[in-house]
């Protein structure tokens, strides 16, 4: 994979480059021993992860029955913190005196390190793409109602000729409402699982999920909705090093474990806008524009009618 791969990957999915970067990705990981390649790559994971566990609700409201339909784009965005974007990096075993110092992750400032070492010799570790933020949209389509469950879905896919192959994204969830149960109770609530797959080629595989705890209130056009949620993220980054010829596979952990999601929803008939923030070790934003049908406003004990 070289860099026009990995610009790709980042147009795909921040619309980004790699500004002053020659180099492919193998040499730069080549330029790495131990952990600190994981380290190099492991803001991207995380950022992506949190990115693809954003945006799946914009309301806990699931009716028991009934037909409803939301088609819409949902954009999220995980802006990168200053500590996502530097590591320490320590240099290889063959390098004389063994140094350790701050380096660029990926996602970092595009400036190279150089460490100095014995009888003149250097050691340089590359720099980053230099970004703040990684957004992506992507279309999603929620349908139900069945006893109080949905479903939720989301697809992106593209073919790039040469080397980079095919870019695949594919989401899905289910939820079910918790609120039939309860009777007269104030706030609308759901328990969700949803699932968001990301490839590459051969050269990227990422799944994200999240188990989340949905909870709304509706006020007229208006809507708060929001709760906690359990999330993890596995990104496989495959790769062949400089002078082999078998591919090396990096496995990446996310780094996120628990959300707080805080939004507030427009409901202007079939129209609707939505906007959250998603507190975690890795934060981002969502915003989503749409139509739905269905989901009619009913009385209270319309709402939470159990039996038909």
């Amino acid at each position: 994979m070289n860099t026009k791969t990995i610009l790709i990957l980042l147009l795909c999915c921040c619309c980004i480059g790699l500004p002053g970067q020659s180099q492919d990705i193998e040499d730069f990981l080549d330029r790495y021993s131990g952990n600190d390649a994981e380290n190099y790559l492991q803001p991207f994971s995380d950022a992506v992860g949190s990115d693809f566990n954003s945006g799946w609700y914009r309301s806990a409201r699931v009716d028991r029955k009934g037909f409803h339909l939301y088609v819409g784009l949902v954009a999220q965005m995980a802006p990168i913190p200053d500590k996502q974007k530097t590591f320490s990096a320590t240099t290889p075993s063959y390098f004389s005196p063994a140094t350790t110092t701050e380096v660029s992750t990926i996602m970092g400032p595009p400036t190279t390190t150089t460490v100095q070492g014995s009888n003149g010799t250097s050691y340089s570790f590359p720099g980053g793409a230099g970004v703040s933020s990684l957004p992506f949209a992507v279309p999603q389509i929620t349908i139900g109602n069945v006893w109080g469950t949905d479903a939720s879905f989301r697809f992106f896919a593209i073919d790039f000729s040469g080397d980079v192959g095919k870019v695949n994204v594919f989401g899905w969830g289910i939820r079910h409402s918790i609120s039939q149960y309860l009777n007269e109770f104030p706030v609308h609530l759901a328990v969700g699982y949803y699932s968001t797959r990301f490839k590459l080629g051969d050269d990227l595989d990422a799944t994200a999920s999240l188990i989340s705890l949905q909870a709304s209130y509706e006020k007229g056009i208006l809507e708060i909705y929001g709760g906690p949620g359990f999330e993890f993220t596995d990104m496989d980054f495959s790769y062949v090093p400089g002078g082999s010829e078998q591919r090396e596979t990096i496995n990446l952990t996310g780094e996120n474990t628990i959300r707080m999601t805080v939004g507030l929803a427009l409901n202007l008939g079939a129209f609707v806008m939505n906007v959250d923030y998603n507190l975690a070790k890795q934060s981002s934003l969502s915003a989503g524009i749409g139509v739905q049908i269905g989901n009619k406003k009913k009385t209270k004990s319309a709402t939470n009618e159990i039996s038909e």
